[in-house]
């Protein structure tokens, strides 16, 4: 062989090895990509599976009634007026001993423990409650805006930096205070 045939074998040879590097390159980051992508994906569908087959479910129970609902439903059938028994009254539902312990009852912010509607701190509260504004009004959006600006240009500007507590810096920082 003479050397020129040489001097091809070997160029052919190092563009093949460079060739197969790139593919090599090409296939980790493929694998990479797979990889990361992999368990996103596998928890994306369980939560899909998860989300159909509980949809399954709930098709599949019966819808629960009460013998007052069937009475109900068969007097309408029948033409006859409504028969269901009269509703106990507020009073006599305070009374029955089944009242709602203290660590479930609803605390109010001031730290009142609500008992219920009647109760008239509550009332207050709710009132007070009621009266405040919207935060997701558009007047509230551009002063939440205003105030981030200000905010933004005092720390630009160094007004919110703390102030050195001695040395040369804290008398400078007096100085410039001025």
């Amino acid at each position: 062989m003479n050397m020129k045939t040489r001097q091809e074998n070997l160029r052919k040879l190092r563009n093949r090895i460079n060739h197969l590097e790139a593919q090599r390159e090409a296939a980790i980051k493929t694998l990479v990509k797979t990889e990361t992508a992999l368990p996103s994906l596998r928890k994306q569908a369980k939560r899909l599976v998860d989300y159909l087959l509980a949809e399954e479910l709930r098709a599949l129970q019966p819808t629960p009634y009460l013998d007052e609902d069937l009475k109900l439903d068969e007097g309408a059938a029948a033409g006859r007026p409504d028969t269901a028994p009269p509703s106990e009254p507020a009073d006599s539902l305070k009374e029955d001993g089944l009242d709602i312990p203290s660590y479930l009852k609803r605390a109010t912010p001031a730290g009142m423990v609500s008992d219920g509607p009647d109760d008239a701190d509550a009332r207050d509260y709710n009132r007070r409650l009621a009266a405040m504004a919207d935060p997701r009004t558009p007047e509230k959006k551009a002063e939440r805006k205003v105030v981030a600006q200000e905010i933004r240009h005092a720390e630009l500007t160094g007004k919110r930096r703390k102030m050195p507590l001695s040395g040369k810096a804290a008398l400078d920082a007096i100085r410039d205070s001025r």
